[in-house]
C-alpha cells in the first residue's frame, strides 16, 4: 500500500519504522537530519504534510530565527536533499528488510509511507540484529546507560520515542509520545487528592510549572524586558504572558513584572515584581540603563536570575512559613518551592515533605515533563533515592520535552562515573540550551577540569563568577 492517507495509516508501525531509521548510524551522527525527519513524519501523520513550508521547518526544526528568509537562505532545501539521500542509503543497507518505507518525494517536505506485506513468523532476524544481540557481558549493567545514550540523541533531535517504553509506567505508549503536550491532561474531580493541590482555582487554570510571569511595561522599558524575557524562558517551568494575554481567573502562581521610565531620570527604569493574587511587591529595583552593551547585558542577566533563576524570587517566595504536618495542603507553587529548598538545603524533613507533595502532583499530571524532571532531580538528593528511577523519570521527561534542561542535567550527573565522556556531552547539551545558570556552569566546569579541558573550565568559572 503506497502513499497511504493519514487516516488509514497504522501509526504504531510508522513510529516503529521511524525508530529504526533514527537508530541507524547516519542519523545518530546527524541530529539535525533526525529532527527534520521526525518533524515531517509527525506533521504528515497529522495531515499537515502538504502545507509544510521551508520557513516553518527552518524556525521550528533547524533553529533559525523568526527573521529567516527562505529566498536568501537555502538551508531547508539543502537539508531536505541530504535527508532524502540518507533515507535511501538506510533502505539500501541496514533497512533493507524493513516492511515499511518512509520517503520524502521531491517538490515538498511531506513524507509518504509504503507498506509491504508482513514477514512470515519464521523469518530470521536481520544479521545486524543477531550480532547486536550476541554481544557479550555487562548488558544488564549498561541497560540504563544505553537508554540514556539514545535519550541524549533524542534530546537533540526531538525524537524522544527512541526510549524503550515501560508498560508499568503511566506514560502513553512509545509511538504516541509525539502526541503528548508538555501541559498536563486535566484531571477529573475524583482524581484529585484531598486538600488544595494543585490550588483552589478551577481545574482549567492549573498547569504544572514553577511560576507564571505576566509583563507590563512602557515603550522605554520594552528593550530591557525583551532581553530579560529571553533569559527567563531558558529556565524550566517558567511561563511568560504578555499583558494582553493574562490568564483569567488569576492563578496562585502568577507574578506581574512591571517596568516604566523613572519619573525624573530618563536613563532609569523602575521595575517591580508583584504577586498577582496578593498584590505583594516581592522585588523592586531601579535599573540604570548603560551605554556599554556588555555592562547592560550583565545587569539584565542578574535581574533575570534574581527573578527566575535557580534561586530566583518566584521559587523562594512560595515557601511556606513552617513545615506543615499535612503537606497535601501545599498548593503546587508552594510544593515546588519546598522541593527546591530541600534539594538546596539537604534537610531530611524538607526532602520528605518535598517527595510527599511532588508525588501527589505527579499523580495528577503524570505526563508533565517539568514534574518528572523535578522528581528525578529530587531523587538524586534523597537519602535512599532510587537512581534507576531517577534515570527513568529523566528519560521520560526528555521524551515529552526534548529541551528540558533539568532532565539533561540529571542524566549528565548520573553518568559521571559510568561514562564520563557521555556525561560531559550531555552537560554541554544542557549548557547550550541554558548557558546562564551559574550553579550548573560550576558543575560542568568541574567535569571539564576532570577531562583535562582546563581552558573551557576556566571560561565557565569566570562566567559564573560574573553574576554571583
Amino acid at each position: 500500500m503506497q502513499g497511504s492517507e493519514p487516516a488509514k495509516i497504522d501509526r504504531d508501525r510508522v513510529f516503529a519504522a521511524l525508530k529504526n531509521i533514527l537508530a541507524s548510524d547516519e542519523f545518530v551522527a546527524s541530529p539535525q537530519l533526525a529532527a527534520f525527519l521526525t518533524y515531517s513524519v509527525q506533521q504528515s501523520l497529522d495531515g499537515h504534510g502538504p502545507t509544510l513550508k521551508a520557513y516553518t521547518i527552518a524556525t521550528e526544526v533547524l533553529g533559525r530565527p523568526a527573521s529567516f528568509d527562505p529566498q536568501n537562505d537555502p538551508i531547508v532545501r539543502v537539508e531536505a536533499t541530504r535527508l532524502r539521500r540518507a533515507i535511501d542509503r538506510h533502505y539500501a543497507t541496514t533497512g533493507a528488510q524493513e516492511r515499511i518505507r518512509i520517503s520524502m518525494p521531491k517538490g515538498g517536505y511531506a513524507v509518504t509511507f509504503d507498506f509491504v506485506a508482513d514477514e512470515e513468523p519464521s523469518r530470521a532476524p536481520a544479521p545486524q540484529r543477531k550480532r547486536a544481540a550476541a554481544k557479550p557481558s555487562n548488558v544488564a549493567r549498561y541497560t540504563m546507560i544505553a537508554g540514556i545514550i539514545l535519550l541524549s540523541l533524542a534530546a537533540v533531535a526531538g525524537a524522544g520515542w527512541l526510549l524503550k517504553e515501560k508498560a508499568a509506567q503511566p506514560l502513553a505508549s512509545s509511538p504516541q509520545i509525539l502526541a503528548i503536550q508538555t501541559s498536563a491532561a486535566e484531571p477529573s474531580a475524583e482524581d484529585r487528592p484531598n486538600g488544595r493541590l494543585p490550588s483552589t482555582k478551577p481545574v482549567s487554570t492549573w498547569k504544572p510549572r514553577v511560576a507564571a510571569i505576566a509583563l507590563k511595561h512602557d515603550e522605554v522599558a520594552k528593550p530591557l524586558f525583551d532581553d530579560i524575557v529571553n533569559i527567563m524562558v531558558r529556565f524550566d517551568g517558567v511561563s511568560i504572558y504578555g499583558e494582553s494575554a493574562l490568564p483569567d481567573p488569576v492563578p496562585d502562581d502568577l507574578y506581574i513584572l512591571e517596568g516604566q521610565r523613572h519619573s525624573s531620570r530618563e536613563s532609569s527604569i523602575d521595575l517591580r515584581l508583584i504577586h498577582a493574587g496578593s498584590s505583594r511587591i516581592v522585588l523592586a529595583r531601579t535599573v540604570n540603563l548603560q551605554g556599554d552593551a556588555d555592562a547592560m547585558a550583565l545587569i539584565e542577566r542578574k535581574l533575570a536570575l534574581d527573578i527566575a533563576g535557580r534561586d530566583g524570587i518566584i521559587r523562594t517566595d512560595a515557601l511556606p512559613p513552617t513545615l506543615s504536618a499535612e503537606p497535601d495542603h501545599l498548593d503546587a507553587h508552594g510544593c515546588l518551592a519546598v522541593v527546591h529548598a530541600g534539594i538546596k538545603m539537604q534537610e531530611p524533613a524538607l526532602l520528605k515533605q518535598a517527595r510527599h507533595c511532588l508525588d501527589a502532583l505527579i499523580k495528577m499530571a503524570a505526563n508533565s515533563a517539568m514534574l518528572l524532571a523535578t522528581s528525578a532531580d529530587l531523587r538524586r538528593h534523597e537519602a535512599n533515592g532510587n537512581l534507576d528511577q531517577a534515570a527513568d523519570e529523566a528519560q521520560r521527561a526528555l521524551a515529552l520535552d526534548p529541551k528540558n534542561i533539568t532532565a539533561m542535567q540529571v542524566l549528565s550527573d548520573l553518568l559521571e562515573t559510568k561514562n564520563p565522556a557521555l556525561s560531559l556531552r550531555m552537560g554541554d547539551m544542557a549548557l547550550e540550551a541554558n548557558p546562564l545558570d551559574p550553579a550548573f556552569l560550576r558543575i560542568q566546569a568541574k567535569r571539564l577540569q576532570d577531562a583535562g579541558l582546563i581552558g573551557r573550565a576556566e571560561t565557565l568559572l569566570r562566567d559564573a563568577d560574573s553574576v554571583e
